[in-house]
Parts: C-alpha cells; structure tokens; sequence
C-alpha cells in the first residue's frame, strides 16, 4: 500500500494515543504477538506524534491528565 493515509485526531486524542505507544516499549512489542513490521509502524507513528506534541514541554504531566479529563468529558476546573 502506497498511499498515505491522513488522520484527524482532537489534541487530546494524539497525546494520549501518543502515550499509549510510548507504553507499548520495545521488550513489550517484543514479547507479545506483533510483527516486526507491525512494531515498525507503531514507532513510526509514535515519532510523528512525539514531532507534532509538546511532549517535552514542563507541564507535559498536566498536559497528558487534562487530556485524560478531556476524553472523559470532564469539564476544566
């Protein structure tokens, strides 16, 4: 497949699915039943995300739990 496939995420939405990837770490995708080309595509999206967030910002911890609130549908206090 040669295309490219573009994906429409809220802010809160890329940062937790850029979370969750980050958990998936190499010895777990190693142990589990997920293809070389399959971990491949999981660390490539994983460095497009961790390109378009502010994953390295201060606050990068408030960031993550107010996006938690934010799927939850929890009003910001």
């Amino acid at each position: 497949m040669s295309n490219e496939v573009h994906i429409k995420l809220a802010g809160s939405e890329a940062l937790l699915v850029f979370e969750a990837l980050v958990k998936l770490d190499e010895k777990k995708l190693l142990d589990s039943a997920v293809s070389e080309e399959e971990r491949s595509a999981c660390w490539a999206l994983e460095a497009i995300l961790e390109k378009a967030l502010p994953v390295f910002s201060a606050d990068y911890l408030a960031l993550v739990e107010q996006a938690k609130r934010d799927i939850r549908g929890e009003k910001t206090k």
